[in-house]
C-alpha cells in the first residue's frame, strides 16, 4: 500500500516538534530531545497552549535545558489577545556589586553620552550586547578594549540618574546580569532607576555607617526593612520619614563598593523594589473606590 501522499510533510512537522532553536551568545544551538513547543526560531516568541507551558516549566529542571539560557537571558510569560508567549526580556540583576570600575573615557555624543569603563576582573567572557549595571544603571555594552567597554547613555538615562555626572577617574559600581544558575544573594534589581537621591549626612558607629538619603516621593515606595538599591547596591531600609530613608553599612559594603566613597550632598542612583512600586500602585488604584463604597456603607 502507498504511503499517504502528506507523509513527508508529516514526517517534517514531527521532526520540528522534537527540537528547538536557541540562540546563545549570538550564535545558534539547537537543543535536542523530545519537545512540545513550536520551533523556536528567533528565541523571541513561542506559541504556548497550557500543556506547552507545563512542560517549559517541567524542562527547567533537565540540566541541558539550564546550561543552554545560563547565559543570563531571562524568560517571561506575557499574555496579548489570549494569546499566551516566552518572551526574551531585560536582565536581572541583584545588587552584590562584582567591582568597581574606572571611567576612562567620556564623549558626547548626538543621542546622549558614551563612556569607556575599566571592567577590572569582570571583562572576562564579555560580549558587545551584554548587560551591565553601571551604578545600578542597566547600560549594554556596544564595544569593547583589551581591559573594558564602552557603553552608550540616551537623553533620558541622563536626566533620570547620576550618569550624566561622571567624569575621567570616577569610580562606578559594576554588576554582570543574573545567571539562571546564580544564586540571588541580594535582591531583584531591574537596572530601572526611579530617581536620584542625595546624602543628607553620615554617621559613625564603630566600623559601620549608617547614612541618611534624601529621595522625596519615592518613600511612597519604601518600609522599613524593606529592600532598596542605591547606586546598584542592593541594602535594607532602617527608617523611613516623608522623603528620607536610612541605611546601614557594614565595612565591607563602605570599602568595595562607592558608597564608602560619597560625601554630603553626592547624589546617587535610587531603585525602589520592584514589589512595593506593584503594591503602591494597585493600592493608588484601589483606593478611590474603597472610600466611595465606604462612604455609600456610612450613608445606609
Amino acid at each position: 500500500m502507498d504511503p499517504p501522499h502528506d507523509l513527508p510533510h508529516r514526517h517534517e512537522k514531527l521532526k520540528r516538534r522534537r527540537e528547538f532553536i536557541l540562540p546563545i551568545n549570538g550564535s545558534i544551538r539547537e537543543i535536542a530531545g523530545r519537545s512540545f513547543f513550536a520551533p523556536l526560531v528567533s528565541g523571541e516568541h513561542v506559541p504556548l497552549t497550557p500543556f506547552r507551558l507545563f512542560s517549559f516549566i517541567f524542562r527547567l529542571r533537565e540540566a541541558p535545558f539550564r546550561q543552554a539560557i545560563s547565559d543570563g537571558r531571562r524568560y517571561s510569560i506575557k499574555y496579548r489577545h489570549s494569546k499566551t508567549t516566552i518572551q526574551r526580556n531585560q536582565r536581572l540583576f541583584t545588587g552584590l556589586v562584582e567591582t568597581m570600575g574606572e571611567v576612562t573615557h567620556v564623549a558626547e555624543d548626538p543621542a546622549g553620552r558614551r563612556f569607556s569603563i575599566d571592567l577590572s576582573e569582570i571583562r572576562g567572557g564579555l560580549s558587545i550586547g551584554d548587560s551591565i549595571a553601571i551604578n545600578g544603571c542597566c547600560l549594554t555594552a556596544i564595544a569593547l578594549s583589551s581591559a573594558g567597554a564602552e557603553f552608550e547613555a540616551g537623553p533620558e538615562t541622563l536626566v533620570r540618574t547620576n550618569l550624566g555626572e561622571l567624569r575621567v577617574g570616577h569610580q562606578v559600581n559594576l554588576e554582570r546580569a543574573l545567571r539562571a544558575d546564580s544564586r540571588l544573594g541580594g535582591h531583584i534589581v531591574q537596572g530601572h532607576i526611579d530617581g536620584v537621591g542625595t546624602v543628607r549626612s553620615r554617621q559613625q558607629n564603630g566600623e559601620w555607617e549608617t547614612i541618611w538619603f534624601e529621595v522625596g516621593e519615592l518613600t511612597k515606595s519604601l518600609v522599613p526593612k524593606g529592600s532598596i538599591a542605591i547606586d546598584g547596591v542592593s541594602l535594607t531600609v532602617c527608617d523611613v520619614t516623608n522623603d528620607a530613608i536610612s541605611v546601614m553599612l557594614i565595612p565591607h559594603t563602605l570599602s568595595v563598593t562607592t558608597l564608602g566613597r560619597r560625601s554630603l550632598g553626592d547624589r546617587v542612583n535610587i531603585e525602589t523594589d520592584i514589589l512595593g512600586k506593584y503594591i503602591a500602585k494597585m493600592m493608588e488604584a484601589s483606593l478611590p473606590g474603597w472610600l466611595e463604597r465606604g462612604r455609600e456603607a456610612a450613608s445606609t
